[in-house]
């Protein structure tokens, strides 16, 4: 019991000391408030304050086209920052209106679905049957082949929709210094390099608004710029995890832009940020996670998703020419068959005598 009371007095003593030291310290350190705020009127402390803003999250992805039976082809050969799981609403959306998806490529993660890599064939072979392309966030560059394949896949009315990610941080162990060691490696997106032949470019830093967001500074909200098609029915919707487009307005245009007070991660600069464009048969977007299950409903996020697959399937593209009908007839072909008569063989002349 001694001991106790001894203990009990000490306790009393520290907390004398530091109740004293809280009141004295603001006088010594200069401290205190800011000027003008009171604790009594601190808006700090208004619970009503610091709750951020509900935002909807409620709704259906509905596709309006009467189109079915498209092929649509999702580029995983590329290092792709996906994985199946994320990207499975936009996928039930496009085989629930009839459409048949294929995954190109055995993916980022093992396990994915996607097949093993010495199944792989070439993106341009996976092309010649599809209908549509979708591009994720990849990590390798196309090559001048599957660039010009693309191209050439567009050219002959062929969708494509690119999706960007800003630069990412992974994190793993090994690699690192001591025994056992930590790996740190920036992901920047390889997208530019393909984009850029439709007017596009990705930037790698990420957009955030701190005045106005779904519930986090980097939810940054966009509205449609203009009309048509891809923002139809949108009136604002939510990118969870946006970068920022670059668009050549002379051959693309832009359909989303990033509201009022959002700013750039490396200048902390606010701007009009394009999010969304369109050139033809290309859409760029600036997030990919809008398609995920955690935010395909937030805002109007599942009408701009029902717009996305309408967009992919409702082309026409034509057939890839072949050799024998890039002849047309009456032209000399590559030899005998359809693309022409075979030359006469020339008469041999008998030997004098």
């Amino acid at each position: 019991m001694a001991s106790l009371a001894k203990y009990a007095g000490v306790f009393v003593v520290v907390v004398a000391l530091v109740v004293g030291a809280a009141a004295v310290a603001p006088a010594v350190l200069g401290g205190g408030a800011p000027p003008g705020v009171q604790p009594e009127n601190a808006s700090t402390f208004d619970s009503d304050a610091i709750l951020a803003d509900d935002f909807d999250e409620r709704g259906n992805v509905s596709v309006d086209g009467n189109e079915s039976g498209k092929v649509v082809v999702v580029d995983a050969a590329h290092a792709n920052s996906f994985s199946r799981s994320e990207i499975q609403p936009f996928v039930d959306a496009l085989v629930e209106s009839g459409h048949e998806v294929r995954f190109h490529g055995a993916g980022q993660q093992a396990g994915s679905g996607f097949g093993p890599p010495s199944t792989q064939r070439p993106l341009n072979a996976s092309l010649a049957r599809a209908d549509a392309l979708v591009v994720i966030s990849p990590g390798v560059r196309y090559s001048t082949s599957e660039v010009n394949g693309v191209r050439n896949f567009t050219e002959r009315g062929g969708r494509v929709v690119m999706l960007a990610e800003p630069e990412s941080v992974s994190v793993g162990l090994g690699g690192g210094g001591g025994p056992i060691g930590v790996s740190v490696q920036r992901i920047q997106s390889q997208l530019t390099p393909l984009a850029s032949t439709y007017g596009f470019d990705v930037g790698t830093d990420y957009l955030f608004n701190m005045e106005e967001n779904a519930n986090n500074f980097q939810y940054v909200y966009a509205t449609p710029t203009g009309n048509g098609s891809l923002t139809d029915g949108v009136d604002r919707v939510a990118l969870p995890q946006a970068t920022r487009l670059t668009v050549d307005e002379d051959n693309a245009t832009t359909r989303l832009t990033a509201i009022d007070g959002t700013q750039l991660q490396s200048t902390r600069s606010a701007g009009t940020y394009a999010v969304a464009a369109r050139n033809g048969n290309v859409t760029a977007l600036a997030d990919s996670s809008f398609l995920s299950p955690d935010f395909h409903t937030v805002a109007d996020n599942e009408v701009l998703l029902g717009n996305v697959v309408e967009f992919l399937t409702s082309g026409e593209k034509e057939p890839k020419p072949t050799p024998e009908t890039d002849a047309g007839p009456g032209r000399p072909g590559p030899g005998p068959g359809p693309g022409g008569p075979s030359p006469p063989r020339p008469t041999p002349t008998p030997p004098s005598p």
